[in-house]
């Protein structure tokens, strides 16, 4: 829903910029920091990762699939998220309206009244763990 930080496009026309993907730099297992700004081809706007900042919109088709995901789930597992940001955090909301049970994995948690489940954890400890045990299933 707030884009792919390892994919680049224009900030001015959008166009995506596969030219100097970060993907590529992962493969060569090296990132280059220059100070030079990489601008557009089309364009001349300046290139950035393909990825909302506070403050921008999200893109409306990835808001729509999240809003049908959330009003039509059986489980919303909310990840490490302060439930403070909207619209995202309207989400788990959605969801606990249409009957699903709300699920928090966070080290800090929320004072988010609509929670079923806290799981006082981090992610990259608790989700490989829940992986295993739904995939034992």
């Amino acid at each position: 829903m707030y884009g792919h930080l390892w994919r680049d496009r224009c900030g001015q026309c959008e166009i995506p910029y596969p030219e100097q993907s970060r993907a590529a730099y992962i493969k060569q297992d090296t990132i280059r920091f220059d100070d030079k700004l990489i601008t557009c081809p089309h364009c001349d706007g300046y290139i950035r990762p393909d990825i909302v900042w506070f403050g921008e919109a999200l893109p409306v088709q990835a808001w729509q699939t999240a809003e049908e995901a959330a009003a039509n789930c059986d489980v919303f597992i909310s990840i490490g998220t302060s439930s403070l940001v909207y619209p995202a955090a309207g989400l788990s909301q959605l969801a606990k309206q249409n009957g699903a049970q709300v699920i928090e994995i966070n080290p800090d948690p929320t004072p988010n009244t609509i929670v079923d489940i806290t799981i006082i954890e981090k992610a990259g400890v608790i989700l490989p763990l829940l992986i295993e045990e739904i995939t034992a299933l």
